[in-house]
């Protein structure tokens, strides 16, 4: 089994323990979406107040290095491009300014 890496555990250790309920709504999603047979793809922040310097962002799913955050533009940019392209269909990326 390969360890966790930083920024898949440290997020919901610190949502887990600040604030409790927004983690618990997030845990119960994973079993809905596993479910559906809808085309989902949830996009995962870290630090979303990095201030906006360009438009060059990257996604992380396992493989690779990713940063610790994010400008909100390059958030919506990468949902916006998700959606129009159909990627990462039923994955979770973390999304982060490169």
């Amino acid at each position: 089994m390969t360890p966790k890496r930083f920024i898949t555990w440290m997020p919901g250790a610190v949502a887990k323990a600040l604030i409790p309920s927004a983690y618990r709504d997030i845990v119960s999603l994973g079993p809905i979406l596993d479910g559906s047979k809808l085309d989902w793809t949830v996009v995962r922040i870290v630090n979303p107040n990095a201030k906006h310097r360009s438009d060059a962002y990257g996604a992380w799913i396992g493989e690779g290095k990713a940063k610790m955050s994010v400008s909100r533009e390059n958030v919506a940019a990468f949902q916006l491009e998700c959606a129009e392209k159909d990627l990462y269909v039923r994955k979770m990326p973390v999304v982060f300014d490169t």
